[in-house]
C-alpha cells in the first residue's frame, strides 16, 4: 500500500485548523461522535456516486467516507484535507485501505486536480466564515467536477428541529461557534442571479433527528441523564429508509449540483 500526500498552498485560518488538529487526537470521533449521523452520511453519497470513477472528497477530515466508498466501488478518490494532523491520524488509521485513495493537504481554493466524475464535502463548507466565502467555495467545488454532492448542516432544518423540541420542553440546540449552517434562501437567491446551477435537495435525515433528539432527548430528560448517542431508539432510526423522513426536521441535508 502506498501514501501519497500532495501538498498545496495552506492558508486557512490559524484558529480553524488549530480546532481540527486538536479534534484529530478523537480518532474516529474526530469528525462527530454521532456514529448513527455519519454511517448515514456515508450511506446516502455512496447512493449518489454510484458510477463515478474519479472522485474528489474535499474536507477529508479522517479519510472515513473515502475508505468506506473506496471498499464498495471501484473508484479513485483523492481525499483532500488542510488539517495536517488529520492526514496523519488517517495515514496511521487506514493501511489496509489506501489502494484507490489518494491523500492530499491543501486549502479547498487551492486544489485544481484533474476533472472528476464527482466531487463531494461532508460538513465542510459550514466551516466557512461567512456566505460569500461558502458560496466561492461551492463554485470552486462545481467547476471541478460533472457532479458536486453537498452534505452539510442546514440551518432550516436545525430551526425546524428547534421549533419541536420547544414545544415539548427541550432546550435549542446551539450550532458549534465555529460553524455557520447553510441557509436555503441564500442558495436559492445564488440561483436566480445565475451564480449557481440549479440544483436538487435531498432530505434523508428528518426521521432520524425526530427519534435522536426529539424522542430520545426527551426520554433522557425524563430520566434524569444526557442523551446517548449510542440508544436503541438512534439505531433503530438507521434501519428506517430514508424516503420516509421528517423534511423539516433534517439538520443534515444533500444538495446535488451537476454541470451540463
Amino acid at each position: 500500500m502506498r501514501i501519497i500526500v500532495l501538498l498545496g498552498n495552506l492558508d486557512m485560518a490559524v484558529d480553524m485548523q488549530a480546532f481540527w488538529d486538536d479534534r484529530a487526537s478523537l480518532g474516529e470521533y474526530a469528525g462527530t461522535r454521532d456514529r448513527v449521523l455519519k454511517e448515514l452520511e456515508m450511506r446516502e453519497i455512496a447512493r449518489r456516486l454510484q458510477g463515478a470513477k474519479r472522485v474528489l472528497d474535499m474536507g477529508c477530515g479522517d479519510g472515513e467516507t473515502a475508505r468506506y466508498l473506496a471498499e464498495r466501488y471501484s473508484m479513485v478518490i483523492d481525499a483532500v484535507d488542510f488539517s495536517t494532523d488529520m492526514l496523519s491520524n488517517l495515514q496511521r488509521l487506514s493501511s489496509s485501505a489506501l489502494g484507490s485513495v489518494r491523500y492530499g493537504c491543501s486549502d479547498l481554493f487551492d486544489w485544481k486536480g484533474a476533472e472528476y466524475d464527482a466531487v463531494y464535502t461532508e460538513r465542510c463548507i459550514i466551516n466557512l466564515p461567512d456566505w460569500p466565502t461558502q458560496l466561492r467555495a461551492i463554485q470552486h467545488l462545481i467547476s471541478l467536477g460533472k457532479k458536486y454532492v453537498m452534505v452539510e448542516s442546514s440551518q432550516d432544518g436545525l430551526n425546524g428541529l428547534n421549533r419541536m423540541r420547544k414545544w415539548v420542553g427541550l432546550p435549542e440546540i446551539v450550532p458549534p461557534s465555529h460553524t455557520r449552517y447553510l441557509r436555503a434562501e441564500e442558495l436559492c437567491t445564488a440561483v436566480l442571479e445565475e451564480k449557481l446551477p440549479n440544483y436538487v435537495t435531498v432530505g434523508f435525515t428528518g426521521t432520524y433527528y425526530f427519534l435522536s433528539r426529539v424522542v430520545n432527548a426527551l426520554l433522557a430528560q425524563q430520566e434524569g441523564r444526557e442523551p446517548d448517542y449510542e440508544a436503541p431508539v438512534n439505531h433503530l432510526a438507521f434501519t428506517i429508509p430514508s424516503e420516509i423522513h421528517y423534511p423539516d426536521l433534517g439538520q443534515t441535508r444533500l444538495w446535488i449540483f451537476e454541470n451540463d
